[in-house]
């Protein structure tokens, strides 16, 4: 119970994510129905490695920047707190902080529903050849 609770704290949890991402094909739906039926992020990969491409090598940046981003706005809150007395600034910040892997997980889904990283998928079928008519040619 413990270490699945400690597995979105982990540095390999973003690595999980996007692995899950891969797995789902990139579907939004998909992807929250992994992501909510896993108990244990640690073991979603197993001897399966993350397919490195530069994509994914670009998600894993900007997953890592979006964590940061959010622990440091986290921080912030409680500094207000602590220098300004903002009103419920320490509850908040430290709720950003500790939730950041549900936050972030499902900011991923929203990014996967409308935009679909980083693969768009297409929507519409594909043309196909039109049979062409034979036409006479006038011979004078």
């Amino acid at each position: 119970m413990i270490s699945a609770i400690i597995s979105i704290y982990r540095p390999s949890y973003i690595n999980t994510l996007v692995y899950i991402m891969q797995s789902s094909n990139y579907r939004a739906g998909k992807y929250l129905k992994i992501f909510w039926g896993t108990q244990n992020f640690s073991t979603v990969m197993g001897n399966e490695a993350l397919r490195k491409t530069r994509g994914t090598t670009q998600i894993l940046w900007l997953i890592r920047l979006a964590v940061l981003l959010e622990i440091g706005a986290g921080l912030l809150l409680i500094g207000l707190w602590y220098w300004r007395n903002l009103a419920g600034g320490w509850q908040f910040g430290l709720a950003i902080i500790i939730g950041y892997p549900v936050i972030i997980a499902h900011l991923i889904a929203i990014k996967l529903y409308f935009y679909r990283l980083p693969f768009p998928i297409p929507t519409v079928a594909p043309k196909t050849k039109k049979p062409t008519k034979k036409t006479k040619k006038s011979t004078n």
